[in-house]
């Protein structure tokens, strides 16, 4: 992965309405994990995506704080 293609991902995945990007996060949860690759450790690139996914949801639907009691 470059630096120039990280940018490119991160406004792809800003451009996604949110249904898409779940289905994304979903594929690329899959795609980073061994089990995709007969076991073997995933390519930088799905891991990259996946977190950038992730961050995308994250930043447009912050997880919800426990009221203390």
């Amino acid at each position: 992965m470059t630096a120039k293609e990280l940018p490119s991902l991160r406004e792809r995945l800003s451009k996604l309405d949110d249904a898409t990007l779940r289905k994304f996060v979903r594929a690329a949860q899959f795609f980073a994990s061994p089990a995709a690759h007969a076991g073997e450790q995933p390519d930088e690139w799905f891991l990259t995506q996946y977190v950038e996914a992730t961050a995308e949801r994250e930043r447009r639907h912050p997880p919800k704080r426990k009221k203390s009691t």
